[in-house]
């Protein structure tokens, strides 16, 4: 896990759009927004902290992103995004990264991690409830994309 990697947005970026190819959390949305878009509205998630953003790598390969937010008023950090390349699924990454994650949150003096996912998105919702999550709230997101 490499630490900072809003450093440099250009090489994180596009790792966040190769995570995207394939993903099942809100398909509809690949493609819409440019790298820079993205990046922009994940740093407006709680508090931005460079050193919450990861790089995932495997074999000195960029493989996966995990991106944090702590959101001090409320005691909790946000899982506000993790994502594998199609090549680094299936293997037990995507738990490890998970993990991780939870272990930065209790680090940082967390009180609970919070997260959003796609209610179609079943191999994450299995990952989440198998790693003591619970649900706490449903929301609908509505989208127009202008062409």
């Amino acid at each position: 896990f490499q630490p900072d990697a809003s450093a440099d947005p250009d090489r994180f970026g596009e790792l966040l759009q190769r995570t995207y190819v394939g993903s099942q959390d809100c398909p509809q949305l690949n493609g819409v927004r440019d790298s820079a878009d993205i990046l922009a509205g994940y740093r407006e998630q709680g508090t931005f902290q460079a050193e919450t953003w990861f790089t995932v790598q495997q074999d000195d390969r960029d493989v996966g992103a995990l991106i944090l937010a702590v959101h001090e008023d409320t005691g909790n950090w946000e899982l506000v995004y993790m994502g594998l390349v199609p090549a680094a699924r299936g293997a037990g990454l995507g738990r490890e990264v998970l993990e991780f994650g939870m272990w930065q949150a209790k680090q940082g003096g967390a009180e609970r991690l919070v997260l959003a996912v796609d209610q179609s998105n079943q191999p994450a919702l299995d990952m989440y409830e198998q790693s003591g999550f619970i649900a706490w709230d449903y929301r609908t997101v509505y989208a127009r994309i202008a062409r």
